[in-house]
């Protein structure tokens, strides 16, 4: 997605860009002598918001334009910057411009942020996919290597390279899972190295720890959470999934417990209060609780350094001081 700013728009440019509705107001006629009739939508991407007006004229049925899209939807919209009461907002009309309802991931691709709109992620989507598989298929268990495989395959693997990792903190954009599961299983692949672990356990564990977040979050058309997210959370249905998985294909019972442990036990100890269903009880549930907890607070840190501006230090919610420089 191309990144948007109001800030920088500047009168009578012309603009070609995709938004989420957020609200409308019905058509109005024109004051004065001229006929016709005008409308007002609100419309945001990737958290700037603007207001478009469109001008109908005489002849033209506004209400078949201002009808043809609904709060929530994706448009796009071509049309003219100009000021209102010292705003900046969007002129439409049909001799100048459009705004038209659009639909598919094309369309949520271009209204919100992607891995590759992130300044401080250097990878593509490609690059992460990659590494995914690599990571995968460095499982030399033979029933662990055929459970990554098997969960991680047709509709749900689509599901889940898409998917965000948050709806507002860490990775909360497309393919931010894929993203951030990458990184975790980065970390836990060099503590496999330090220390007398399951390997195999440990990188199959770290690349399952969130996969409840495919049915926790949904695009609608913006990231949100969803029925079963609110009600079950992504530790409980990740947990769920993988033991279905396992019995499916009859994984042994003691890689069964570890793995699923892992999944329950990685948002660290039960009274730290971030949701784990278990304490972390093994050396590799240990390492995938840090790693996720690592990541995640690097991400944090780092949005809100590049989000800065022309601050040396800045202050992050949760971590205090930061310098942004």
């Amino acid at each position: 997605m191309a990144m948007f700013s109001v800030e920088r728009l500047r009168s009578n440019e012309q603009v070609d860009e995709y938004f989420i509705v957020v609200s409308k107001k019905e058509p109005k006629d024109y004051t004065g002598d001229k006929k016709g009739k005008w409308f007002e939508a609100l419309l945001e991407k990737a958290g700037e918001q603007i207001l478009i007006r469109y001008w109908g004229q005489e002849d033209e049925d506004v209400y078949a334009v201002y009808s043809s899209f609904d709060e929530g939807d994706i448009v796009h919209v071509v049309g003219t910057v100009g000021t209102y009461k010292s705003r900046t907002l969007l002129y439409v009309s049909r001799d100048s411009g459009a705004i038209e309802k659009v639909e598919g991931e094309d369309a949520i691709r271009a209204v919100l942020l992607t891995v590759e709109d992130v300044p401080w992620a250097s990878e593509t989507v490609e690059e992460l996919e990659k590494e995914f598989w690599e990571l995968v298929d460095s499982v030399k268990n033979k029933h662990l290597n055929r459970l990554l495989h098997a969960i991680f395959s047709g509709e749900f693997w689509e599901r889940f390279r898409l998917a965000p990792a948050a709806v507002h903190h860490h990775s909360a954009y497309v393919h931010g899972l894929l993203h951030h599961t990458v990184n975790v299983a980065r970390i836990a692949q060099g503590a496999a190295r330090n220390y007398p672990v399951d390997r195999d356990v440990l990188i199959t564990g770290a690349l399952l720890h969130d996969v409840g977040k495919v049915e926790e979050y949904e695009f609608a058309p913006e990231i949100s959470e969803s029925v079963d997210g609110y009600l079950m959370g992504h530790i409980y249905m990740g947990a769920r999934m993988v033991e279905k998985a396992c019995e499916a294909l009859d994984i042994p019972e003691e890689l069964r417990k570890k793995v699923v442990h892992i999944i329950l036990s990685h948002h660290n100890r039960v009274n730290f209060g971030w949701g784990s269903a278990r304490d972390p009880m093994t050396a590799e549930a240990f390492i995938v609780a840090y790693a996720d907890n690592m990541d995640a607070n690097v991400a944090k840190v780092l949005t809100a350094k590049y989000n800065a501006v022309d601050k040396e230090v800045i202050y992050v919610k949760g971590f205090g001081f930061v310098y942004a420089k």
